[in-house]
């Protein structure tokens, strides 16, 4: 399972961070990893839980939503990992992009953000969006209001 090892690495958790977590040992973690053994029904939401992201991204059954590439023209569906609503505003999402990996999304009132430069950085909660120069799906720059990005008018 994949998905473990890249949620894993997004958080920043070693096989024994995450193991402790959930009450298995690194070894047992290491087989679900693989391949090689099967979560359990029981396993799998206290993984999820332990990872913040919903059981069925770990099962490889997420949600896809359309990403726009402005720079190259192109729409790609990307597994969400995680989503935080931002009340009054959206919804931050942490999405799974076939070509760059772990990718921030913003979606607000029908307009799609995404990190105007993307180096790899992780947008893990709405607190984290003021740190980002965003672009919309056109590629034009954001605005900044409230520590969000908004279209410029």
């Amino acid at each position: 399972m994949n998905e473990i090892k890249t949620a894993r690495g997004i958080r920043k958790m070693t096989q024994e961070q995450l193991g402790e977590m959930v009450g298995m040992s690194k070894q047992q973690l290491s087989g679900i990893e693989r391949g090689d053994r099967n979560p359990g029904p029981k396993v799998l939401p206290l993984l999820a839980d332990a990872l913040n992201v919903s059981p069925a991204y770990l099962r490889g059954e997420a949600e896809a939503i359309p990403v726009v590439d402005f720079a190259g023209g192109s729409t790609e569906m990307c597994a969400v990992i995680s989503c935080e609503t931002i009340d009054g505003y959206g919804a931050l999402y942490l999405v799974e992009h076939p070509e760059v990996g772990p990718l921030p999304v913003i979606l607000a009132d029908g307009v799609q953000f995404t990190p105007s430069d993307w180096q790899g950085e992780l947008c893990a909660s709405a607190d984290d969006a003021a740190e980002f120069a965003w672009v919309d799906a056109r590629g034009n720059d954001a605005i900044m209001l409230d520590g969000l990005p908004r279209i410029m008018a």
